[in-house]
């Protein structure tokens, strides 16, 4: 009796130690993780969603775990689903060290955190090209006029605008220059390889549109009034508040523009950005505008 035996060489299994090792310390913080979430999204489908993130992009088990946790509270705080449409998490290059994983909202993702505030009506951000019709009033009374050509090519872009119309009355303008964006799209660590190459009109407005919502304090995530166990030793959460007064609120703002101002790292950026938040919460206030503003700016520059 004859007998063959198949020699062909079996690929590799390739090894999914770090992948497993990170999957298990994100199963590992899903209370601390879930206790963030807002009214309306359940623990089981924000586990869910993180875990196939996890697994859709390898990179991440490059990054350090405590990376990836501090990425995932930032989107569970933020109540935008991790399903690569509202928010998604994505991988950055660190001068030193690791890669660092961090939580991105998209643009559509921006205009629903915009929306969710509850401070303003309407928002949307536009491109426009050398073709158009286009015209802008800064100022006391801003003013804007875009009338895109409906025909034939529309020309190179010459400016993004975002605007924002408020609840309180009013209407705010971000504008960005093609210089402007021109500097914004070399900071990106992938340069063209990365979403700035096939959707670079789609990233020079989620840019104006951010720069916009700077100006608007809470517009980055939305609160829980649930307790927050914090992932970074702080000091439990009180239940009952003082208002503070504007000396004690100045201290604080200080102290967390201080605190941001010396992180040098993404992580330690991060870190010194959580514990702010919870500062000013467990006082029963809202971070204040300039500290938001301070660490979207100190993000940009070390991304």
């Amino acid at each position: 009796m004859n007998t063959t035996m198949n020699t062909t060489a079996q690929p590799p299994v390739p090894a999914r130690a770090p992948l497993d090792a990170l999957l298990t310390e994100v199963l590992r913080a899903e209370e601390s993780l879930t206790a963030y979430l807002p009214e309306g999204i359940t623990p089981q489908r924000f586990m869910a969603l993180a875990r196939r993130a996890v697994l859709e992009q390898p990179g991440l088990s490059e990054c350090s775990a405590a990376s990836v946790l501090r990425a995932l509270r930032e989107c569970a705080m933020s109540g935008l689903e991790l399903d690569g449409k509202s928010s998604s998490l994505i991988v950055r290059k660190s001068k030193q060290g690791r890669p660092v994983a961090t939580w991105d909202a998209s643009y559509r993702g921006m205009i629903a955190l915009a929306l969710a505030s509850g401070q303003v009506r309407s928002v949307e951000a536009q491109v426009a090209r050398a073709a158009d019709v286009f015209t802008v009033e800064l100022g006391s009374e801003p003013r804007l006029i875009h009338r895109p050509l409906m025909t034939g090519a529309r020309g190179d872009v010459i400016a993004v605008y975002a605007i924002a119309d408020l609840a309180s009355g009013g209407r705010m303008i971000e504008l960005l220059t093609a210089e402007d964006i021109a500097r914004i799209r070399a900071m990106s660590p992938a340069g063209d390889k990365g979403p700035w190459g096939p959707w670079d009109d789609e990233m020079a407005r989620k840019a104006a549109l951010r720069r916009l919502l700077k100006k608007l304090p809470a517009c980055n995530v939305r609160r829980t009034a649930a307790t927050i166990p914090s992932l970074l030793a702080a000091p439990a959460p009180v239940t009952r508040h003082t208002r503070l007064l504007p000396e004690e609120e100045h201290a604080l703002e200080c102290r967390a523009l201080e605190q941001l101002s010396s992180a040098g790292s993404l992580p330690e950026l991060d870190a010194a950005w959580s514990q702010a938040q919870i500062e000013f919460q467990q006082r029963g206030a809202h971070v204040p505008v300039a500290v938001e503003a301070r660490w979207h700016d100190l993000r940009e520059s070390l991304a």
